[in-house]
């Protein structure tokens, strides 16, 4: 039954493999369908979008960070990530997203290949949320997190509800949580003191 099951569980990686390549060909497809060029940018000139919306970062919390870094490294980067020009600081870049892949070409010192597209903040947490959204899903949390992080930053329920693909109750709830996440540890935090 134990060879059975690892057998199972190498068939369940390898077709999760293939599913990964499948994504990534349908994404180049679309960046070559909208006629736009792919650059090569060094990673340190990369900075995460000022909207985080992971709990974890490269290797840290995230177990499948070092298969990413080791695909990266035999079949190279096959899907590029979006960028736009940093709006403080000339001669840099935000990302939208590839943040992991954007780590994970840091990790051996490499340059990304990157679409290069002017984004307004809103723009950038559209594709930033549309591309987690279809990709990995993150999870509860993490959404709840980021719609707290568009609310901070002043953009409205619905600016929310499509960069996260979510409707009006579940933006609600989102906010609810985190909302009672923050007050919980307010209150626990005056209880130590």
């Amino acid at each position: 039954v134990r060879a059975a099951s690892g057998a199972v569980k190498a068939m369940g990686l390898s077709l999760g493999g293939l599913q990964r390549e499948i994504d990534e060909a349908r994404a180049l497809k679309e960046v070559l369908n909208e006629g736009e060029r792919i650059v090569e940018i060094e990673t340190r000139l990369i900075d995460p979008s000022p909207y985080s919306d992971r709990l974890s970062d490269g290797a840290e919390n995230d177990e499948d960070f070092a298969g990413l870094v080791q695909s990266l490294k035999s079949s190279g980067q096959q899907v590029p990530v979006l960028v736009r020009p940093h709006p403080e600081q000339r001669g840099r870049f935000q990302a939208a997203y590839g943040h992991r892949r954007i780590k994970a070409a840091a990790e051996f010192g490499i340059g990304v290949k990157a679409i290069v597209r002017q984004l307004s903040d809103a723009a950038l947490l559209l594709a930033q949320g549309k591309e987690n959204a279809e990709r990995r899903d993150l999870s509860f949390i993490e959404k709840a997190f980021f719609a707290k992080a568009m609310r901070e930053r002043g953009f409205d329920r619905a600016a929310g509800q499509q960069a996260l693909a979510v409707d009006k109750t579940e933006m609600s709830r989102l906010l609810q949580v985190v909302d009672q996440i923050e007050t919980l540890a307010i209150e626990r935090a005056k209880a130590l003191f």
